[in-house]
């Protein structure tokens, strides 16, 4: 059962990687948010998204119900949302560190990050990457049987103020198939 809960982490590791190493290209636009209801969330991208259902074996279709990649890449920048509804549970600290150890980062740090309506939170941010100097910026999210990959890739010269303002966009979005809304604790009690 281990190597089936590995290939479901590797499936969506493989689907990143295979977005980075794309020729997909776009021109850069004004941020506009998108909607994906049917995932749970929304985002604002700078261009045209590309939205991929993952293909996925039999012994994984046993795990996952679905699990949907949305992307844009513009040069070397890349932002990347995967959205995957676990039939089960969610193996939140094996899905993160999985899909971080893809980009192969000279240095990493990490921290837990709050979203409203998230269990589970986590960012991860690495420098010198891919072995050509990208840097990583990635957010992790639980919310029930969801599990959310959020990533910013971008050249070591420029981009973190883009990527930052492509991060902090997402947002879960209330609906009642995700099960009961989930709100972040408060200080305020």
């Amino acid at each position: 059962q281990e190597s089936s809960r590995m290939s479901a982490r590797w499936l969506l590791l493989f689907a990143f990687v295979g977005l980075v190493g794309s020729d997909v290209c776009a021109s850069a636009e004004e941020w506009k948010q998108q909607s994906y209801p049917d995932d749970g969330f929304q985002v604002e991208f700078s261009g045209p998204v590309t939205v991929t259902e993952t293909a996925m074996s039999d012994d994984t279709k046993s795990r996952i119900v679905r699990a949907t990649n949305y992307s844009q890449a513009i040069g070397a920048t890349t932002y990347f949302v995967a959205a995957m509804l676990m039939k089960d549970g969610v193996n939140f600290d094996g899905g993160s560190s999985d899909s971080f150890m893809a980009s192969r980062c000279e240095t990493t740090k990490k921290a837990p990050v709050t979203l409203v309506g998230a269990e589970k939170g986590l960012e991860m941010v690495g420098a010198n990457c891919l072995g050509n100097g990208s840097h990583f910026e990635q957010r992790f999210f639980q919310r029930g049987k969801w599990f959310y990959q959020v990533t910013a890739i971008y050249g070591a010269d420029d981009g973190a103020e883009a990527a930052r303002h492509f991060l902090n966009s997402f947002k879960l979005l209330w609906q009642a198939e995700l099960s009961r809304p989930v709100r972040a604790a408060s200080l305020d009690r």
